[in-house]
C-alpha cells in the first residue's frame, strides 16, 4: 500500500515536468519556425547577384498576400524577380534607384513575351518599413521589403502554393544607374538572367509579415546556370546604318565626282541601299522589344522611316534616269531630283545616327565623341578629294583655254550619263 502511494505521488510530480518539457520543445520548434520564416534564393554571382526571400500568407483574411525582401547589386541599372517559368505571362518585381541615387523604386510589371515588361497598376504593391531592412541603397546593394496584396493570381498566370518546385525567374540589367521615381521607367535589356524553383510548402505560412532574410538558400534551388545576354540587335543595327550612311554613301560620291565612274557609283549606292533596308528591318525588330519604341513616335524612328523610303526612291531615280539618258542623251526631271535628293539623304542619315545614340540610351560621351570624329574625318576626306578634283579640272581648263567636260563630265567605258540635271553631253 505504501509502495502504491509513493508511485502515485511520483507520477503526479512527473506529469507537470513532462508537460513543461513538451511545452519547451514546442516553443523551441515555434521559435525555430519564427527564425526561419519563408524561403530564400540567392543567385550565382555573374558580375552581379540578386537574392529573394518570400513568405506567402496561405490562409485567413490575408490569404494570397506576398511578403518579400529583395537584395542585389546596385551597380546594375535594375534587378528583377519574376513568378513564372519564363518572361511570357510572368508577374515581375523590378527594383532600381530613384533620382536621389540612394532611395529605391519598386515596379510591379507584367510581361507578354520576351520583351520589356510593362508596369501594371492592377496589383497593390507597397514598400514596408523595417528598421533592420531599410528600403534604400547601402554599400552598392539594393534593399527592398514589400507587400503584394492578393498576388498569387494575376491576369496572365498564377502561383501554385501546393508546388514543391514553383518556377521563378531573375534578371540583372546592364551597369549603370536609372535614377527614376517612375514605376514605368524605360528598362534596358538584361545582361544576366536565370531560373530557380521554390518550395511553396516552406514559403507558405499563416503569418502576415516579412520573411526571414537568410544568408544561405532555404527551400530554393538554382535551375541550370545563369545566362549572359547582350543586346546584339541594336548593335548590329547601329553598325549597319553607320557603314551605309557614313562610309559607303560618301565613297559613292567619290566614285562619281572624283573617279568619274557611273557604273561603280551605281553598284556602290545599291549596296548602301541594301544595307539601309537591312538595318531598318533590324531596327523594326528591336523596336518591338521595348516599350519606348513600340509606338514609332520618336524622332529617330520617324526620320529613319522617311530615310529608307527616300533611299529607295533615290536609287530608282538614278537607275531610270541613266537608262533614259543612254537612249536619248537628254537630261530628265528624275536626274535633277536625284542630284539634290542624294546629298539630303546623306546629311539626314548621318544626323539620324546621332539621334539614335540618344534614343537607345547609349549617348555616352565616348560614343558621341567617336561618332563625331568618324563623321568629321570622312567629311574632310571626301570634301578634300572633291576640292582637289575641281582644282585639277580648273587648271586643265585654263591650260587648254576651253571646256574639257567640266566637273560633271564622265566619259567612256559605258559611264555616260552622270551629268545629272545638266546640259546633255555627246556620246564618245
Amino acid at each position: 500500500m505504501f509502495f502504491l502511494l509513493l508511485l502515485a505521488v511520483t507520477l503526479v510530480g512527473y506529469l507537470p515536468r513532462t508537460q513543461a518539457k513538451a511545452s519547451l520543445q514546442h516553443a523551441a520548434r515555434a521559435t525555430n519556425v519564427q527564425a526561419n520564416l519563408g524561403t530564400t534564393f540567392i543567385s550565382t554571382d555573374q558580375g552581379g547577384w540578386v537574392s529573394f526571400s518570400l513568405n506567402v500568407v496561405g490562409s485567413g483574411t490575408n490569404a494570397g498576400d506576398l511578403y518579400f525582401h529583395m537584395e542585389g547589386s546596385a551597380t546594375k541599372e535594375w534587378i528583377a524577380i519574376g513568378i513564372g517559368e519564363e518572361m511570357q505571362n510572368a508577374l515581375m518585381f523590378v527594383v532600381y534607384a530613384d533620382h536621389t541615387g540612394h532611395g529605391v523604386t519598386l515596379s510591379p510589371r507584367l510581361s507578354t513575351g520576351h520583351n520589356e515588361p510593362s508596369y501594371t497598376g492592377s496589383k497593390n504593391v507597397t514598400l514596408l518599413t523595417d528598421a533592420n531592412l531599410p528600403n534604400r541603397i547601402t554599400n552598392s546593394i539594393y534593399s527592398v521589403s514589400a507587400l503584394c496584396k492578393n498576388c498569387t493570381k494575376w491576369a496572365l498566370g498564377s502561383l501554385d502554393l501546393s508546388s514543391t518546385s514553383a518556377p521563378f525567374i531573375y534578371a540583372l540589367g546592364p551597369d549603370g544607374n536609372m535614377d527614376s521615381y517612375s514605376p514605368s521607367a524605360d528598362l534596358r535589356r538584361h545582361t544576366v538572367f536565370g531560373n530557380f524553383n521554390m518550395n511553396m510548402g516552406l514559403a507558405t505560412s499563416d503569418q502576415s509579415r516579412l520573411p526571414t532574410v537568410s544568408k544561405t538558400e532555404i527551400g530554393a534551388t538554382q535551375k541550370g546556370s545563369p545566362r549572359v545576354d547582350h543586346d546584339y540587335a541594336i548593335l548590329v543595327h547601329a553598325i549597319v546604318m553607320c557603314v551605309a550612311f557614313v562610309l559607303i554613301m560618301p565613297f559613292g560620291v567619290v566614285l562619281l565626282r572624283v573617279l568619274e565612274t557611273v557604273r561603280w557609283h551605281a553598284w556602290n549606292q545599291a549596296l548602301a541601299a541594301l544595307l539601309v533596308v537591312l538595318g531598318t528591318a533590324i531596327g523594326i525588330y528591336w523596336s518591338g522589344t521595348y516599350n519606348r519604341s513600340k509606338k514609332y513616335n520618336s524622332a529617330h524612328q520617324i526620320i529613319g522611316i522617311i530615310l529608307v523610303v527616300a533611299v529607295i526612291i533615290q536609287l530608282s531615280l538614278g537607275f531610270f534616269h541613266h537608262r533614259y539618258y543612254k537612249k536619248h542623251a537628254r537630261p530628265t526631271l528624275m536626274g535633277r531630283i536625284h542630284r539634290y535628293l542624294g546629298p539630303a539623304v546623306l546629311f539626314f542619315g548621318i544626323v539620324n545616327g546621332g539621334t539614335g545614340l540618344d534614343f537607345t540610351g547609349n549617348a555616352t560621351a565616348g560614343y558621341v565623341a567617336a561618332y563625331v570624329v568618324v563623321v568629321v574625318v570622312v567629311a574632310l576626306l571626301v570634301g578634300g578629294a572633291i576640292f582637289m578634283k575641281m582644282r585639277q579640272q580648273r587648271r586643265k581648263k585654263a591650260s587648254t583655254g576651253g571646256d574639257e567636260g567640266g566637273f560633271y563630265r564622265v566619259q567612256g567605258n559605258g559611264n555616260e550619263g552622270s551629268n545629272i540635271g545638266l546640259k546633255p553631253l555627246s556620246r564618245d
